[in-house]
């Protein structure tokens, strides 16, 4: 199964920021936003997602000043397959800030912000209500409202003219929801999955709604799905229970598919919470007490969360999380499973265990408990990182960039120096901020990229850390002894 290369990279959805008003504007103020953090400790999205808003539909349950009825907005029904006129100069759109195409709107996003790709959402059936039955790509199948018994070369051929569209645009992938269900689901899925294949080379799908156990075992080739309802930005009940449901769906899920989490406000009282779970979890990201953990190449991390509150119903919308009591529990390096993969040949047992939320390092073997304690909402990330002996007597395991929640993913390889009078340890990686270790004892002299570099060591928890200038993608740390 290929994975799509968005995975890679930081995004950004349009849907909570405007719902169905997404407009180009918008997501060009959004983008520049996002650029423009960067030098205050934000990031650039490198991919976009254009949520529902964009198509050509029309809805004959919503009347122009009428009062919106909830639920009357799942019977608009696709006009067409192009943009709609918010993305499509019009003869009489005499504005400057309108698109002459959503083909020119991708590629001037893609070429001003840096972005790799752009995802569009649309649902399977076309939208919500499906096709309209007057318009004009629509007629010449003889249409008819009904209950849908439809033959599969009808459907296949459905998708690829979608899916044609969306190449011509310039858009990498799409991002599907509103799926059927029993019989006709493989029908759907496959031809999607083969339409995908015929205009995309990146295997760029998202499957949005497609939890169901039919779709779930007809998938054969979709690489990410999602494992959770929805992200509920205003609901104050449905935080601990999206990071539990994802948390528990992806023990199955993640033998499959890769789990998409959905987005998530930046900006938020249970940001950092969200935050932390996609940062161990695996997935892509785009901006009860429990445990998720993870490998990267050289560490185990390990995050533990109070996800009280997430048995309430997300239906009652007025109800008010008031259990704010602290939860007590135990974490270990026993937690995560397959630690011994990254555990090395000279390995005798311990760890060095780093706690994100205190910057506290902690030496335990495999079985020995720590005891931990947080409030709903609460969460910290430890980084748990095998020691091995260098040199016959330096004990040394690396943490990674402390100033990350998933410290450990930025290190690749950690050696020892063995073409030098002096013995050293070196470490390899990536990006900047600070690079933490455990260590018995003091280097006399770290570099970094063979450029002399400021270090501390605290003798009292053997915690080494060295200072990686602010610029620096990739680095060689080097600790002499």
């Amino acid at each position: 199964m290929q994975m799509p290369g968005m995975l890679d990279w930081f995004g950004w959805c349009t849907w909570d920021a405007f719902y169905q008003d997404v407009n180009p504007q918008g997501i060009r103020d959004g983008l520049k936003s996002l650029s423009l953090s960067l030098s205050e400790g934000g990031t650039p999205a490198r991919f976009l997602i254009i949520d529902d808003g964009w198509q050509d539909t029309t809805n004959e349950f919503q009347k122009a000043g009428e009062p919106f009825i909830e639920g009357t907005q799942f019977g608009a029904r696709l006009m067409s397959i192009k943009e709609n006129s918010k993305f499509r100069k019009t003869t009489n759109d005499n504005s400057s800030n309108t698109p002459h195409s959503l083909k020119d709107f991708v590629s001037d996003i893609k070429s001003t912000f840096g972005l790799k790709y752009v995802y569009v959402w649309h649902a399977l059936m076309g939208y919500w209500g499906g096709l309209h039955p007057d318009a004009p790509g629509t007629k010449k199948y003889n249409p008819k409202l009904k209950f849908p018994l439809q033959s599969p070369g009808n459907l296949a051929h459905q998708r690829d003219i979608a899916m044609d569209s969306m190449e011509e645009y310039g858009v990498e992938t799409v991002a599907t929801g509103s799926g059927g269900r029993v019989s006709l689901t493989r029908h759907f899925q496959q031809s999607l999955e083969k339409s995908i294949s015929n205009n995309f080379q990146d295997n760029s799908i998202i499957c949005c709604m497609a939890q169901s156990t039919d779709s779930v075992y007809n998938s054969k080739t979709s690489a990410i799905t999602r494992a959770s309802d929805d992200y509920y930005p205003k609901n104050p009940t449905t935080q601990t229970l999206h990071i539990a449901a994802v948390a528990y769906n992806s023990l199955f899920f993640g033998e499959i598919v890769v789990p998409d989490w959905d987005m998530f406000y930046s900006l938020h009282d249970a940001a950092e919470f969200h935050a932390v779970a996609r940062a161990v979890g695996g997935c892509g990201i785009y901006v009860s007490l429990m445990k998720i953990w993870n490998l990267n190449k050289l560490t185990g991390v390990l995050a533990v969360f109070n996800c009280q509150g997430a048995g309430t119903w997300p239906g009652l919308e007025n109800s008010v999380q008031t259990n704010d009591l602290e939860l007590a529990g135990k974490i270990s390096p026993a937690d995560i499973e397959y630690l011994s993969e990254i555990s090395p040949e000279s390995w005798d047992g311990e760890f060095a265990v780093f706690s994100f939320k205190s910057g506290s390092l902690s030496r335990l073997s495999t079985h020995e408990k720590l005891n931990v304690a947080f409030k709903t909402l609460q969460c910290d990330v430890f980084t748990v990182s095998p020691i091995k002996v260098y040199h016959q007597e330096i004990q040394f395991a690396p943490i990674g960039l402390i100033n990350m929640y998933n410290s450990g993913g930025a290190v690749h390889a950690v050696e020892a120096i063995d073409d030098s009078s002096i013995p050293g340890i070196r470490i390899q990686g990536r990006g900047e901020g600070v690079f933490g270790a455990y260590s018995s004892s003091e280097p006399k002299h770290c570099s970094v990229n063979t450029m002399e570099a400021q270090f501390h060591f605290n003798r009292e928890h053997h915690f080494l850390t060295v200072n990686v200038p602010t610029g620096t993608n990739s680095w060689e740390i080097a600790a002499h002894y």
